[in-house]
C-alpha cells in the first residue's frame, strides 16, 4: 500500500520532472553551488548524496551508475 507516500510533482511531470533534477544534480556537482527554490532543494539533496556514496567506489560499475543520473562525462569524473 502506498498510504502517506506521496512524491512532490514539483509541477511537471514524471519526464520533465526527472530531467530537471538530472540537470539540477548535475549543477551542483560541477558548480557546488546552484541558486534554486527550497523545495527543488530539499528533492535533490538525497539524490546529490546517494551520488557522492556511489562516486566513493571508485570502480567501473560506479562510473556507469553514474553515468545514468548525471548529464555530463565531466561531472561524473569530478565525483569519481
Amino acid at each position: 500500500m502506498r498510504h502517506r507516500n506521496t512524491v512532490k510533482t514539483l509541477g511537471r511531470k514524471k519526464a520533465p520532472r526527472e530531467a530537471m533534477l538530472r540537470n539540477l544534480a548535475t549543477s551542483i556537482i560541477l558548480h557546488e553551488v546552484v541558486k534554486t527554490t527550497e523545495t527543488k532543494a530539499k528533492v535533490i539533496r538525497p539524490i546529490v548524496e546517494r551520488i557522492i556514496t556511489t562516486g566513493r567506489e571508485n570502480t567501473i560499475h560506479a562510473r556507469r551508475e553514474l553515468m545514468k543520473s548525471l548529464m555530463t562525462e565531466g561531472a561524473v569524473n569530478k565525483v569519481l
